[in-house]
């Protein structure tokens, strides 16, 4: 076998996929400038506005892609029953007011089309794990799975329930009877005040 040939084969196979490259990068910056000229519309009902936004993150990025996640835990906590007491609702309307923090950011970022170049400033709302809670962070850990997962066993669920109420990172009241929106919103609520 020729070596010649074998570099020839190889210029020529590389020269297409240049070309199919630079073609790829034209039509997705055509599709940038297009996308950052639609504007995208609000709505006073922040659910109504998470929903678009759902819409927008399919249609600019790719269902699941993007703040996909993000948005729909967003959506969750704003539609959780809060079937707590009155105290409890008080304290976690702080944090659902900050939260509009960071839908602002997710809708910039659509509109912009700067999805995943920086990290948004008020993601930790929805990411925190702070430090000084070392001592639970299995606990946590695994509470969290049990929100995510429809199928996660829920033989040790109260333990780890029962350990945070024990370190006030959720109130007394919490048990497993509590819905799930319910626990994630108290649960982020707390661990964003704890920040």
């Amino acid at each position: 076998m020729s070596f010649a040939k074998i570099h020839e084969y190889t210029i020529k196979r590389y020269s297409l996929l240049s070309n199919l490259i630079s073609v790829i990068g034209k039509k997705h910056g055509i599709f940038i400038e297009e996308q950052r000229r639609q504007e995208i519309g609000r709505s006073s009902n922040v659910v109504e506005h998470l929903e678009n936004l759902l819409q927008e993150n399919s249609s600019r990025i790719g269902d699941g892609e993007g703040y996909h996640y993000e948005i729909q835990t967003l959506i969750g906590l704003f539609t959780a029953p809060q079937d707590f007491p009155e105290h409890e609702r008080l304290e976690v309307a702080k944090y659902l007011k900050s939260l509009h923090l960071l839908i602002d950011e997710i809708h910039e970022a659509f509109q912009t089309m700067s999805v995943g170049e920086e990290d948004l400033a008020h993601m930790h709302l929805l990411h925190s794990r702070p430090r000084r809670l070392k001592e639970v962070s299995y606990d946590l850990h695994k509470v969290f799975e049990y929100l995510h997962n429809s199928s996660y066993p829920l033989s040790m669920v109260d333990y780890h329930l029962k350990r945070l109420s024990s370190e006030a990172v959720l109130p007394p009241f919490v048990s497993l009877g509590t819905d799930k929106l319910d626990l994630q919103l108290l649960l982020l609520a707390s661990l964003a005040k704890k920040s």
